[in-house]
């Protein structure tokens, strides 16, 4: 801000400027503002040629004002005759009252005109704003929707001119206000909050107008804001400082470095996600704008809230130059972790930047390490197909061998003349084995020593073996990606192909889960001599590759790994043959291929279940597609018929699953629909148990389903019974209707004792609908449907058959129903009983049931309850009506005990008696109630005998 614009402020303000104000800003402006300007060659006028004028028009009229103000008071009291002394005083502060209120007295400005004020901004039109700011001072802080200010809006549209007249229509910097007279404090702070402009004003997005200046790279709005006072260290909502901004737009470098320079940047400041300059500096890959962070002392090794220093941004965005800067420091790590403990190289992969790999490698970066979860930097660059990273690793490990075996070489050399020929001849030959070791010379016997003694490779310490926390070594990874030449990469340099995670699964398990056939070659040609082991290998599950590729629907990997060796009916850790997991999984495919290729049919898992029971578990739609082609094997009825572990067909398990289209086939077919299983229930007692009620339709319409409708389980059980002990109202109404009679089990029990067992009321009212004389019919024991509902307490059970007219009548035990019932844990059914009107009989003796008939013997209900179930006869009271609400603070207080005292006050005696009545006054009166009392009579009797003491005194009485 020049000294003009302070000096209209102050004006506007009503008091001159203070000396220290003027030294503050005569020092700021030469060191600040006028270097800046000489080194930038740039010049702003504080306000073009049109806005002055403005703003003198402005200025001119506030002294008009003051003036017709002035003379208009003075000819007032020069008609009051009032003398020049008190005159010069009253003008004094008549000057200083109208000055008063023309500046601190407006208008209330309308939301119409703070959307033209808007306007013109977007339009450009700075005498129609000027104007209105004149006549609404209060516009310069209005905000839009989005919060922002005529300033923000300015700035947006890149209207230098509009942004140079609002500063000048009020930007004051607070810090220099703390320098002002303390008697002028209070008009600045008022003038600050009604009228002048704040350029460290935030928006809705917590976006100061220097961030939009920065975001938009306009050097001359920034510049105008910097010399109005706008600070740089505040913060958005996303924690960015206009440094942040800077660095991450790569805005222009010589700005920053003045603001540097001039300290009034925070060069380590973090954002919200802990990122400094220097890392969105990195990430825009400006090697000039981090160069000018570092020489103005930013911090190299700061970590963001993902733990990533500059470094690993640098390696990851392929920043070449960046991370050769960046490494000169001695501060940098080349294996600097991030919170993964991952370094550098683990962040090259991720662009395959040769490049950056080949300057961390010569730094020394150790490509051996593992992060947190195991794995190395081989691991990572495979894993990201990142192939030339992969290569120049592999080369860097060779030469780093070869250097190392030189050392070694040179050391022994000096001693050979001292050594035995044949130690010498061993020792000359230590380069060689070194090189077959490396991969250097004949391909061949460089396999063949790798593989010589052993599976195992002979050094633990390379690349290539080092495995993860899941036992994943180079090529596992590599076999997973499906990238071919990563696969051979890893090939070539030696990687164990019968190398085992910690599930034992080798690469080629991998593969084969994959169905990747080109892997699946590479891995067993490029070994030949370790063939027959890759395909015998089995994993944890006692799984081969051939079970995996059966598993996985991959039939034509299945053809190559048989005619590499592998056993068609090999069987896993369950018994599972390739056939049965094929089946199992619901790999349509591959189980027809195998079927066709002559695959063992009739085999079965550790629970005897055959391939089409499996099928069946599968949940496969395609699974129908398997049956032509069993069809021609001549064995599809014995494989429909061949019972499991507890005796259970095709057909049961069909029906229990509820597969109508698979009961057709097996029907169709030879399946059996009188088979028994162990517990000699038919397909039809498990679609009844189960309620497939279009499988018993189906079923009962062929002459074998008929009969299978009167066929016991080996507890004389029907379908009607199992239908009716689970609820299936379906199947037992469709059963009742198609004869099944109401036959007992071998325990007596009727279809209705299953039903209340259970708890199927709506079962119990079909049952009795079609045949109402089962209600008391009792089993071998005595009990009828009554007890059984009791003793499962079946609460609804017991109500319907109570309003049914269910005897109450003893087992041969002697026991009721109701001395089952009233035991501790049967509250529901125990509160049913008690609240049935067939229980008090006392008070309907058109009932004389339940509590008389037992009143007098040892099963007693009332007695039950007290022992067993104490919170059915207890009696709870609701107060809510009788009890003053909780009284607002709103309200007035209302009378306590107001309904009661209505009805004493109308003589309601029936309302009084009433139980509810009796007990709120029973707890009030135990509450309170006799302690009032007792201190009335109290006071009273303390009353009467001081009286009666006294009166003595007075009176005594005569002998």
């Amino acid at each position: 801000m020049d000294k003009g614009a302070q000096a209209y402020m102050a004006s506007s303000l009503g008091f001159p400027l203070c000396p220290s104000l003027e030294d503050h800003e005569s020092e700021q402006s030469s060191s600040n503002i006028d270097s800046r300007r000489s080194s930038t060659g740039e010049r702003h006028d504080p306000l073009p040629e049109e806005l002055q004028f403005l703003k003198i028009r402005d200025y001119l009229s506030h002294v008009l004002l003051q003036l017709h103000k002035e003379v208009t008071q003075r000819a007032r009291y020069e008609e009051k005759g009032i003398d020049s002394a008190a005159d010069k005083s009253v003008k004094f502060h008549e000057r200083h009252s109208i000055r008063h209120k023309h500046a601190f007295v407006h208008d209330p400005i309308h939301q119409n005109d703070v959307a033209l004020a808007f306007q013109c901004v977007a339009m450009g039109n700075s005498g129609d704003l000027f104007d209105m700011l004149f006549e609404f001072p209060d516009l310069l802080k209005a905000q839009d929707p989005s919060g922002s200010s005529l300033l923000h809006c300015s700035i947006e549209k890149g209207r230098p001119e509009l942004v140079n007249m609002l500063l000048s229509r009020g930007a004051v910097d607070k810090s220099l206000c703390q320098t002002v007279i303390p008697m002028h404090t209070d008009r600045i702070h008022f003038n600050l909050s009604q009228s002048l402009l704040d350029v460290n004003a935030l928006d809705a997005l917590g976006n100061t107008p220097v961030h939009l200046a920065v975001r938009a790279c306009r050097v001359d709005i920034l510049d105008l804001l910097i010399s109005n006072g706008a600070r740089l260290t505040v913060s958005n909502r996303d924690g960015l400082q206009p440094v942040h901004l800077a660095s991450e737009l790569a805005f222009v470098a010589d700005r920053i470095h003045f603001n540097l320079s001039q300290s009034l940047l925070d060069v380590n400041a973090l954002d919200a996600l802990g990122n400094t300059p220097v890392h969105l500096a990195v990430r825009a890959c400006r090697v000039d704008i981090l160069d000018l962070l570092i020489s103005n002392g930013a911090r190299l090794t700061v970590s963001n809230r993902d733990g990533l220093q500059p470094v690993h941004l640098a390696s990851e965005l392929a920043f070449v130059a960046g991370l050769k800067r960046l490494l000169t420091y001695k501060d940098v790590e080349v294996d600097a972790l991030d919170e993964r403990g991952s370094t550098p190289l683990y962040h090259c992969s991720l662009q395959d930047s040769d490049e950056c790999v080949r300057i961390l490698l010569d730094r020394g970066a150790n490509i051996y390490h593992k992060n947190a979860f195991g794995s190395s930097v081989l691991h990572e660059a495979i894993l990201q197909h990142a192939v030339k990273c992969v290569h120049l690793l592999f080369e860097h490990e060779i030469v780093k061998c070869l250097q190392d075996g030189l050392k070694q070489t040179k050391r022994s050399s000096s001693s050979l003349m001292a050594v035995d020929p044949v130690d010498q001849k061993k020792s000359t030959s230590l380069l060689s084995r070194l090189g077959d070791w490396i991969g250097v010379g004949n391909p061949s016997s460089r396999r063949s020593s790798t593989f010589s003694t052993s599976s195992e490779p002979t050094s633990t310490s390379s690349l290539i073996n080092l495995v993860d926390d899941e036992g994943f070594s180079p090529i596992h990874v590599a076999v997973n990606t499906g990238n071919m030449e990563l696969v051979k990469a890893c090939l070539d340099r030696g990687a164990n192909v019968l190398a085992q995670d910690h599930a034992g699964q080798t690469p080629l398990h991998y593969a084969c889960t994959r169905g990747d056939l080109d892997c699946a070659k590479a891995l067993l040609e490029f070994h030949p001599k370790y063939k027959a082991r890759m395909i015998s290998a089995v994993n944890r599950d006692g799984r081969g590759p051939i079970h995996l590729a059966a598993m996985y629907d991959h039939p034509t990997l299945i053809d190559y790994l048989l005619s590499q060796g592998a056993e068609l009916n090999a069987r896993d850790n369950k018994s599972m043959t390739p056939l049965l997991l094929a089946c199992s999984k619901g790999s349509v495919e591959a189980s027809k291929h195998l079927v066709s290729i002559g695959a063992e049919l009739t085999c079965c898992d550790e629970n005897g279940r055959n391939l089409v029971i499996l099928l069946l578990f599968s949940g496969a739609g395609a699974a129908r597609d398997i049956v032509p082609v069993l069809m021609k094997t001549g064995q599809l009825s014995v494989l429909f018929n061949q019972p499991d572990r507890w005796g259970c067909t095709f057909m049961h398990i069909a029906a229990r699953l509820g597969l109508r289209v698979a009961v057709q086939i097996g029907a169709q077919f030879g399946g059996h629909i009188l088979a028994k299983d162990s517990e000699h229930s038919t397909p039809l007692h498990s679609a009844a148990r189960f309620g497939r009620i279009q499988i018993c339709q189906y079923m009962l319409e062929m002459n074998e389903g008929k009969r299978a409708l009167f066929l016991a389980d080996d507890k004389g059980r029907l379908p009607l019974h199992l239908a009716a002990q689970y609820g299936n109202n379906r199947v037992v109404e469709f059963l009742l209707a198609n004869g099944c009679l109401y036959r007992r089990c071998h325990e007596g029990n009727t279809p209705l004792h299953y039903a209340a067992m259970k708890g199927n009321a709506d079962t119990c009212a079909l049952l009795l609908a079609m045949n109402p004389s089962i209600l008391n019919e009792v089993n071998y024991t005595g009990a009828t449907a009554l007890h059984f509902a009791a003793m499962h307490a079946n609460a609804d059970v017991i109500n319907y058959l109570l309003t049914a007219g269910a005897d109450i009548i003893p087992d041969h035990n002697g026991l009721y129903f109701s001395s089952l019932a009233f035991q501790p844990g049967s509250y529901f059914a125990s509160r049913t009983i008690a609240l049935h009107k067939r229980f008090v009989s006392l008070l309907f003796p058109r009932f004389p049931e339940i509590a008389a008939k037992l009143w007098n013997t040892d099963q007693c209900p009332i007695e039950k309850m007290i022992r067993s179930a104490p919170s059915i006869l207890l009696t709870k009271y609701d107060f809510t009506v009788l009890q003053v609400p909780p009284r607002a603070k709103d309200k007035r207080p209302v009378a306590p005990m107001k309904h009661v005292k209505l009805m004493v006050k109308l003589k309601r005696e029936e309302l009084l008696i009433h139980p509810l009545c009796t007990a709120y006054l029973d707890v009030k009166w135990n509450t309170y109630g006799r302690w009032i009392q007792f201190l009335v009579t109290l006071y009273y009797l303390s009353l009467s005998i001081s009286i009666t003491w006294l009166a003595l005194r007075q009176m005594p009485l005569s002998c």
